[in-house]
């Protein structure tokens, strides 16, 4: 049996979690809500990593810079 060490990151595309936080595996009454919620995350992060991208190739250094505070006040509201 493989040891698995928490401080390594992961290679799934699930956020990092917090130690001693446990994600439960699938039951079979809520299999598919757990599958889709996975791929929804996946294609969330592929939508976002286009952006990401976008906003680089055409954004200025300065835009680039206010960002970070753009999307915490966005993220506040």
């Amino acid at each position: 049996m493989t040891a698995i060490n928490p401080d390594e990151p992961s290679s799934s595309s699930q956020p990092p979690q917090l130690k001693g936080e446990v994600s439960p595996l699938p039951h079979s009454d809520r299999g598919l809500d757990y599958l889709s919620a996975k791929i929804g995350f996946m294609e969330y992060g592929k939508e976002l990593w286009r952006a990401v991208h976008r906003l680089i190739g055409r954004s200025s250094l300065e835009e680039l810079i206010q960002l970070p505070g753009l999307l915490e006040r966005t993220a506040a509201n």
